[in-house]
């Protein structure tokens, strides 16, 4: 896909794309970024703000952006985690979203970027693991979230 120019129209796809599209086309690029001999490439033509993952947003209902978002926290790619990290603070202001976000396993990865992430991940993983705590604070202890939040 990368040999052949792909990454642009997907990134076209993510722009204009139907629901289904949008949802597909993050799917892909992601696979394509977990890749080792990839990541240099998708990381210049996707990340470098050119890629808007948020508008995997508008198919949380539909498809399900957010065990996308939850793999894309646990890419190891800086930027990935971080615009995965934005989209679930913000998907994370839902009730139905929070639910989702643990039922999916998102707090492990979530505790384990409070350690290992960038500055900006870190603020977002707190500003979630804040909005589901309220009905799952057992849960976020019992993955060793106290002392990272501490």
């Amino acid at each position: 896909i990368i040999e052949l120019g792909g990454v642009q129209p997907l990134i076209e796809m993510l722009q204009t794309g139907s629901d289904g599209e949008i949802a597909s086309a993050g799917k892909v690029i992601f696979n394509l970024a977990i890749v080792e001999s990839n990541r240099r490439t998708v990381e210049e033509r996707c990340f470098g703000g050119v890629l808007p993952l948020v508008e995997l947003l508008r198919v949380v209902v539909q498809g399900n952006a957010i065990a996308t978002f939850i793999m894309m926290l646990q890419s190891g790619i800086g930027d990935c985690e971080y615009s995965a990290s934005f989209a679930l603070r913000k998907l994370s202001e839902s009730d139905a979203n929070r639910e989702r976000i643990v039922l999916e396993g998102g707090v492990p990865p979530l505790i384990a970027l409070l350690e290992t992430g960038l500055q900006e991940v870190k603020t977002n993983s707190i500003g979630i693991l804040r909005n589901i705590s309220e009905k799952n604070n057992l849960i976020i202890a019992q993955e060793g979230g106290i002392p990272s939040l501490v």
